[in-house]
């Protein structure tokens, strides 16, 4: 299997798919969540309703839910709760392409993130992928819980779920996104160890 670079090459994107570009620069405030900074939940689903799935370069979609944040605000408090989603928010904007507007993250939930990535052409690169994005997410977590080693907040961790656009599966990107979905609590429910800061999920290509 060929390696594939988290940084490769752009590709040209239909005016569709950069809609997005022509929403935020109207009203960024009014697709911004006030306390990530991230897409909102109204601006995601309008970016996902706008997606074709056969005309659009394919996607990929990593569902990431911040694990325990329940039990976060009843220990900690709400103040620290909500810093806790601030820092997961910033943690995944370092880890994918929001800047150049190759990726698009959003805050969908309370506790609950949506990225979408752009993904290989060649759906044989789409395991590596995975594993690229799955390195930097754990990397950049590494980081930031290191950081509060000589403070009282809470470290964090993730629980993600991977999938691929797949005309031949999918009929929308709804669709996609629900298999992400599934993935991600399927990672979660098998109760795997903490210790390994987020695990991969199941390949859902």
């Amino acid at each position: 299997m060929s390696e594939v670079s988290f940084q490769e090459k752009r590709r040209p994107l239909p005016s569709r798919y950069l809609a997005h570009q022509k929403w935020s620069e109207k009203s960024v405030a009014h697709h911004r969540d006030q306390l990530t900074g991230l897409y909102n939940k109204d601006y995601f689903k309008r970016y996902v309703d706008a997606y074709d799935l056969k005309s659009n370069p394919p996607l990929t979609v990593v569902y990431v839910d911040l694990d325990s944040f329940k039990a976060i605000n009843d220990t900690f408090g709400h103040q620290v709760g909500d810093h806790c989603l601030s820092s997961a928010a910033q943690v995944l904007k370092k880890s994918f392409r929001e800047e150049d507007s190759s990726d698009i993250v959003a805050r969908v939930g309370g506790d609950e993130f949506v990225v979408l990535a752009l993904s290989p052409s060649n759906k044989k690169d789409l395991a590596s992928f995975y594993k690229t994005i799955n390195d930097r997410l754990k990397n950049n977590l590494l980081a930031y819980n290191q950081s509060l080693d000589n403070s009282n907040l809470p470290k964090i961790t993730f629980s993600v779920g991977f999938a691929s656009t797949d005309p031949t599966r999918d009929r929308t990107l709804c669709d996609t996104i629900n298999r992400a979905d599934e993935s991600m609590y399927q990672q979660k429910s098998e109760g795997k160890t903490k210790k390994e800061l987020c695990q991969l999920s199941p390949l859902h290509a």
